[in-house]
């Protein structure tokens, strides 16, 4: 049984499709309700009626469970006694940025701030971690224009102490969004789980959902070009709108805030503050516990292996012929489209849960990848993993690449630097770029300006 408790703005999006593919690949029993995004709180924070569970609860228990929720210990023991609980906490000064941005349509601290003192989308954006964890200071809604000394004695005083034992004791495992990789690699160990199972979504394969390039690409694709219309009243014409410019990263954006904006805002989430600063002394101790040395090799590993797995899926997925694939990385002759078909589709966030039209039934997205009984299809998985694990721990030639997925109507190319292994391609001079391209997409523009030595498989 395994409970993921998917916090707001903290990756816990990209996160949640790992799970996803657990629960998918192992046939697990999933608790969900029967609300939009299969959340399991009302709004007052405390978990929905059984009524509302879907697939209603019968007998038995549930296996899984990944939506935003709230931590209650209590129904967790009646729905899911066994759980291992997982969490995931960010830097409480980029998650503010990234939350008030995502919630006050790309606003910034500043402009908030000086707008309000009372914020609708307070437990989303204002300590949203311990309002999920259940702290009851964060149940009440913040006064922004308070001062700064009453909501630090007040957040210093509040009793956090049971979330706190629950991340010291080990109970609930905290992974950290700004070390993905190294909680990833944590995570596989406590679970005992395979490299392939702690892949996420992410550039080349797919792009972050929520990001604020990805948003705003979706914005203004729609009118970028301009529009005419006709009508009795004559014609009229809508002008062509620009791209909004990429914004700088959070960190950036971060590390621009005036002292005493940054100052506010984490007296402001000052129960979030508490919550990761115990996430993090505990994870340092797992980094210890496991050996420094050991999780920087294993990290390594990790990106090598998304790496490989990117390309397979982007082969497989561009219509890329085998052959060709192979004379160009030869390291890659074993792949095996059919085996990486479902882990792709994880990938490329293919899989959706849909809601049946028979309420009481279970709501994990079948295997339509594989007909594969579970038992053929989970050997086929750990072949294609030890295809991976030798390719790799066999390689003599790992190099620095930067693989680039193109999408369909003009949007930028995704791309990312990774390691992967060429093979016998030994003679590489100067900087690699591998770019997997669709047959049946147009090319854009933005697209006509690739480099030409851009290699195309």
């Amino acid at each position: 049984q395994l409970f993921f408790l998917k916090t707001t703005k903290t990756g816990g999006s990209s996160l949640r499709e790992l799970f996803i593919r657990f629960a998918l690949f192992e046939d697990k029993r999933i608790l969900r309700s029967n609300l939009p995004g299969g959340i399991l709180f009302s709004p007052n924070g405390s978990w929905v009626h059984q009524h509302q569970l879907w697939p209603p609860k019968q007998s038995g228990t549930y296996d899984i469970a990944f939506d935003h929720s709230t931590l209650d210990p209590e129904k967790l023991a009646r729905y899911m006694p066994n759980a291992t609980w997982v969490t995931v906490s960010r830097d409480p000064l980029q998650r503010i940025i990234s939350a008030i941005a995502f919630f006050h349509n790309e606003a910034t601290p500043q402009q908030l701030l000086r707008t309000t003192c009372r914020d609708s989308n307070h437990h989303r954006v204002w300590n949203s971690v311990a309002w999920q964890l259940f702290v009851d200071e964060a149940r009440s809604r913040l006064n922004l224009c308070e001062k700064l000394e009453v909501l630090r004695s007040k957040f210093d005083a509040a009793n956090m102490s049971h979330v706190i034992s629950f991340v010291e004791s080990g109970q609930l495992f905290v992974m950290l969004t700004d070390h993905m990789d190294e909680s990833r690699v944590l995570l596989r160990s406590r679970l005992c789980w395979r490299w392939l199972d702690v892949l996420m979504p992410g550039p080349p394969i797919s792009a972050n959902e929520q990001d604020h390039n990805v948003r705003m690409a979706h914005k203004f694709s729609h009118s970028r070009a301009g529009s005419v219309r006709t009508s009795r009243k004559g014609t009229s014409r809508t002008p062509a709108k620009t791209v909004a410019p990429r914004r700088a990263s959070k960190h950036a954006a971060a590390e621009q805030l005036p002292p005493n904006v940054a100052k506010k805002l984490l007296t402001l989430n000052g129960l979030d503050v508490r919550f990761h600063d115990a996430a993090k002394k505990k994870f340092d101790e797992y980094a210890v516990r496991y050996g420094a040395a050991r999780l920087t090799a294993d990290v390594t590993f990790l990106r090598r292996f998304q790496a490989a797995v990117s390309v397979m899926c982007l082969a497989c997925n561009s219509g890329t012929d085998h052959k060709a694939l192979v004379q160009k990385l030869p390291a890659f002759r074993p792949m095996n489209c059919s085996e990486v078909a479902c882990i792709c589709d994880v990938l490329m966030y293919k899989i959706r849960l849909e809601r049946p039209a028979n309420r009481n039934a279970n709501p994990t997205p079948r295997r339509k990848c594989s007909t594969q009984s579970l038992s053929d299809f989970n050997a086929a998985q750990d072949s294609l993993e030890h295809t991976v694990v030798s390719m790799i721990s066999n390689c003599s030639s790992m190099h620095n690449v930067t693989i680039c997925k193109r999408s369909r109507g003009g949007d930028p190319s995704l791309c990312a630097k990774s390691e992967i292994c060429l093979g016998n391609v030994t003679s590489v001079q100067g900087p690699k770029k591998t770019i997997f391209q669709n047959p049946n997409f147009p090319s854009s523009s933005a697209e006509a300006g690739a480099p030409r030595r851009a290699r195309r498989l």
